[in-house]
């Protein structure tokens, strides 16, 4: 009698209890476990998928410069960065190492009577602390085609102190004419902030002499994976003169 009693009135909370959740059996304990609906797989599976996809967008190549100053990061292993900036200026940067990469840039036009000019800069990172402190060294080297005996470059070093995306940089450097130094160094201070979400403001500035200086500010857009960049440059060299800005940017691997 006691048993048939203990057995009605499980019935009779298994019923209830089925009531809220349909189609359970008490019986199987695996049945407790919460089994997401498909609705909710598709829906985790499509935020997985735009996280993904936000995160290939942010390629880390947009960060190893400025408008056209080095930083203290690199780009990554593997990765091939092409900018082009004011449709004239081609740069070409591979990372052949977490610590070194190369840049490649040309200007398709005649100066001088002579050959377009080619750039070549090597960059070598030292991570000093993960993403709060690197330092970078590097020379840009460039001739001009058919007067190989004609040379200028830069010799710099920089510390950069912040993140990938948010960081200041001061730099010093050398300018170097005909293989020989320049009598004063160059001194640098450039940075990068994040405004929004796929949103950069980039500032940049070099000081030659004491009268001699450039600065520039731009915004740089990310769109899906390229990025635009678009501000002004000023230079006070013997006149005053301020010159539009506008970049185009996209990893190739």
């Amino acid at each position: 009698m006691e048993l048939s009693s203990y057995r009605h009135a499980q019935s009779v909370i298994e019923s209830s209890m089925c009531d809220d959740v349909t189609g359970l059996s008490f019986s199987d304990p695996r049945n407790f476990l919460y089994t997401p609906s498909f609705d909710e797989l598709g829906n985790y599976q499509n935020d997985s998928l735009k996280s993904r996809e936000y995160n290939a967008d942010q390629s880390e190549s947009y960060f190893a410069r400025y408008l056209y100053g080095a930083s203290g990061y690199n780009l990554r292993k593997g990765e091939i960065y092409y900018q082009n900036a004011m449709l004239l200026f081609n740069q070409l940067s591979v990372g052949f190492s977490d610590a070194f990469s190369m840049d490649v840039a040309m200007l398709p036009f005649y100066i001088s009577e002579r050959f377009a000019p080619l750039c070549v800069s090597p960059h070598y990172t030292i991570p000093i602390m993960e993403d709060s402190l690197n330092i970078g060294v590097g020379i840009l080297t460039g001739f001009m085609f058919g007067d190989f005996e004609s040379n200028f470059g830069i010799l710099y070093g920089v510390a950069t102190i912040g993140s990938r995306d948010n960081n200041v940089t001061m730099g010093m450097g050398y300018g170097i004419v005909n293989r020989e130094l320049a009598d004063y160094p160059y001194f640098s201070f450039n940075g990068m902030c994040k405004a929004a979400n796929r949103l950069y403001f980039v500032f940049e500035s070099h000081l030659y002499t004491r009268f001699d200086s450039m600065f520039a500010l731009s915004a740089r857009s990310l769109i899906r994976r390229s990025a635009l960049e678009y501000g002004f440059v000023a230079s006070f060299f013997d006149d005053t003169l301020l010159i539009p800005w506008l970049s185009y940017g996209l990893p190739l691997y």
